[in-house]
């Protein structure tokens, strides 16, 4: 459950899962999991560039106002997944 502040600018007051408050405004409450992957698992990817939000753009097919996403939520892997339909911003 989402608690608003502001409803046109989706200003968080506080957010509530599985019974539990998790954040405060947008200060996220419980510890960060650590998860103990090995060293082998942890240094797979190597990056000699300062990354931007360039970086993670993913452009929408030419001429498409609306595209078809997967959601996949952190921590939760599972074999299938909720998808949306999500307009091209």
């Amino acid at each position: 459950m989402v608690l608003l502040t502001d409803v046109a600018d989706i200003g968080i007051a506080g957010v509530w899962a599985d019974g539990r408050q998790v954040s405060a405004g947008q200060h996220y409450l419980p510890a960060v999991p650590r998860i103990g992957w090995p060293v082998r698992a942890r240094q797979t990817v190597r990056i000699d560039l300062p990354l931007t939000a360039a970086d993670f753009a993913v452009p929408a097919p030419k001429g498409r106002v609306r595209v078809q996403a997967a959601l996949l939520p952190p921590f939760h892997p599972a074999d299938d997944f909720i998808t949306a339909d999500l307009p091209v911003e």
